[in-house]
């Protein structure tokens, strides 16, 4: 459930970026290098 969760708002964040780039604001990187330790299994 957690992961779900957790994409879901990795979707939301992606189209936020794509709106906000296609208004020609500068967007900065959104990418989260690693997981969280607590999802390390």
């Amino acid at each position: 459930m957690f992961k779900k969760l957790f994409n879901h708002g990795i979707h939301h964040r992606g189209k936020i970026t794509t709106i906000l780039s296609q208004l020609g604001l500068a967007v900065s990187a959104t990418n989260i290098p690693f997981m969280p330790r607590f999802l390390a299994p």
